[in-house]
């Protein structure tokens, strides 16, 4: 089953579908209802309306364009597909903090994930920022060329989500995603399901296909809200689904009802190999476990790692540690199950490999920054207070089959600090064994490009000159300590066609909040400096001659508009107090 994460009984559904077992994906929705992002960063996705729809207790408020008034705006390049991509990571964020689990797999409501533009957004986000790799393909061709009772409005829609899928397959198949076999149900929707039909469909379907989905929509219809919603046709699908004789047919024909958490999808969507690639003597399933923020140094590793290892042959999962705790194992466990993961590598000691640490196949740990440098550096590792993590992380060490690091000084603090906890024979043991494992890999870096947009962007001239600060919003990286400052005030004060851009990931949310109030504080400041020293007495009232601000908070950008935004500045700031794969260098 999916779940529509902005529907106004989400959290009744989420305790039902685990009162029941039901495994849950992500029915991703751009269509109706609110965002779950702030309306300011999914303004191209909205128009004004209320909801709940057809609710007695509708508010006013920014909703979705509508399944046709989307498809228009898309099609009249009116839709900012960066909102895209925002309003889908904020529905995977939901999802995740919602159920604690990842999606099994993502479909689309009205078939939004199939819409070429949608595809290509969906799925790098999935398979390089979540680690999800199965997806719906609605490609019922059969359904819609015998379904001779389908009314024409709705054929003819039919046939353009046909078309999207021939387009999105491909899309699919450069990022790995898998799908099943075969799909049915656009034809089968509602009265239009009959035992008849459904039994024809099934023994229609050749013995090599060894995966289907039956797309359908049961339940109960609702007093209130839209003509879907009060239709006594789902509850009709309820009735023909649950008839013993269609179970009896499943039986006969061999079929087993699945999810798709435990489906097995034997015929991947399969991209393909590198024209230069030589195949090894055994293609592996890996899964990469690392956090996947957007544009981070971990994400940039885990991305050039899983595109290195499928140019061999192998087969990578990406997955975002998001989830703590058990959760986060019995998901990791879940996908090694299902994918047959041959093995694990897990970036940063503590954040995956405290989930590594008990898993059931072979792992290799890659330093990250913090883990060594903080936690090492700073004697935090023999801490009482800290034994319990502690001894967590030598435990990760203990049981990885390789420990990676990306310059000498990280595997050197390793191994000091872990030799210098006990002097035991034992613990003198494990020491010499960690050595052996240890290996040193220096970093690289790869240099595309893309085009310059962030002074167009800003509404910057070539004038303005910008102070490129590329962090993440979290207290390591201490951006505070420029932000802040009261020497960096008056110089901004002093120079106003300077400007700091601060470019990253909020990896701190109450961090981020300070960062945000104390940029504004230092804003009002400059400002005053900027309009003094122009000679005005107050802010002016003409909106073409505003002053812009001097300090600017940009949303995290993908690596190649990194690099752009680094070619457009006079040089770039750095105020961390650790790193380990800084993601600006």
């Amino acid at each position: 089953a999916t779940m529509l994460i902005n529907g106004e009984h989400v959290e009744d559904a989420i305790a039902l579908a685990k009162l029941n077992g039901l495994p849950l994906g992500l029915h991703l929705n751009l269509t109706e209802g609110p965002p779950m992002c702030s309306p300011s960063e999914v303004s191209s996705l909205l128009t004004p309306g209320e909801w709940p729809f057809f609710s007695p207790h509708a508010v006013p408020q920014a909703v979705f364009r509508g399944k046709f008034g989307f498809r228009d705006a898309l099609a009249n390049k009116e839709i900012d597909l960066r909102h895209v991509e925002n309003e889908i990571r904020a529905q995977l964020r939901h999802f995740v903090g919602k159920t604690q689990s990842f999606p099994t797999h993502v479909d689309g409501h009205q078939h939004v994930h199939v819409l070429p533009a949608v595809a290509e957004v969906l799925a790098r986000i999935l398979t390089q920022e979540w680690g999800v790799h199965r997806i719906r393909l609605p490609a019922d061709q059969q359904g819609v060329d015998s379904g001779h009772w389908i009314p024409e409005p709705r054929r003819q829609f039919y046939r353009q989500v046909l078309q999207d899928c021939e387009t999105a397959k491909d899309i699919f198949a450069r990022y790995g995603l898998k799908t099943t076999d075969a799909f049915m149900g656009l034809s089968l929707m509602g009265s239009d399901m009959t035992l008849n039909r459904l039994n024809d469909r099934l023994s229609s379907i050749p013995a090599e296909v060894s995966s289907v989905e039956l797309m359908c929509h049961v339940g109960f219809p609702s007093s209130w809200g839209d003509e879907f919603n009060q239709s006594i046709e789902r509850e009709h699908e309820k009735h023909v689904l649950s008839d013993p004789s269609l179970q009896t047919t499943l039986y006969n024909l061999g079929f087993t009802l699945r999810s798709y958490a435990d489906a097995k999808l034997s015929t991947p969507i399969c991209a393909p190999l590198h024209p230069l690639a030589c195949p090894p003597s055994k293609s592996l399933n890996i899964v990469i476990l690392s956090v996947l923020a957007l544009a981070t140094g971990n994400m940039n590793i885990a991305n050039r790692l899983k595109n290195v290892l499928r140019s061999l042959g192998h087969r990578v999962y990406l997955r975002h540690v998001f989830l703590n705790g058990r959760e986060a194992v019995t998901s990791l466990e879940q996908l090694i199950e299902t994918e047959e993961v041959d093995m694990a590598i897990g970036i940063h000691l503590l954040r995956s490999g405290m989930i590594l640490k008990d898993c059931s196949v072979p792992y290799v740990m890659i330093l990250g920054g913090t883990d060594v440098n903080v936690s090492l550096k700073t004697n935090e590792w023999v801490s009482p207070k800290n034994s319990k993590t502690h001894k967590g992380m030598r435990d990760v060490l203990i049981g990885a089959h390789r420990v990676i690091g990306f310059h000498q000084d990280m595997t050197s603090l390793l191994l000091d600090a872990f030799s210098s906890e006990s002097a035991s024979a034992n613990s003198k043991t494990q020491v010499h064994k960690l050595e052996s494992k240890v290996t040193l890999v220096r970093q690289a870096v790869e240099t595309s490009v893309g085009p310059p947009w962030l002074k167009k962007k800003l509404g910057l001239s070539d004038s303005d000159s910008i102070l490129l600060f590329p962090t993440g919003l979290r207290p390591v990286k201490d951006p505070l300590f420029l932000l802040s400052a009261p020497e960096v005030v008056n110089w901004l004060g002093n120079h106003p066609r300077l400007h700091i851009v601060v470019i990253g990931s909020v990896l701190d949310s109450s961090y981020a909040a300070k960062v945000r109030e104390a940029v504004r504080i230092s804003n009002e400041s400059i400002r005053e400096q900027r309009i003094a020293l122009r000679g005005r007495a107050s802010a002016v009232d003409d909106k073409s001659d505003q002053l812009l601000d001097a300090i600017i908070i940009h949303e995290s950008v993908p690596n190649e508009s990194l690099k752009a935004a680094i070619q457009e500045s006079v040089t770039v700031l750095n105020s961390s107090l650790s790193e380990g794969m800084s993601n600006a260098i």
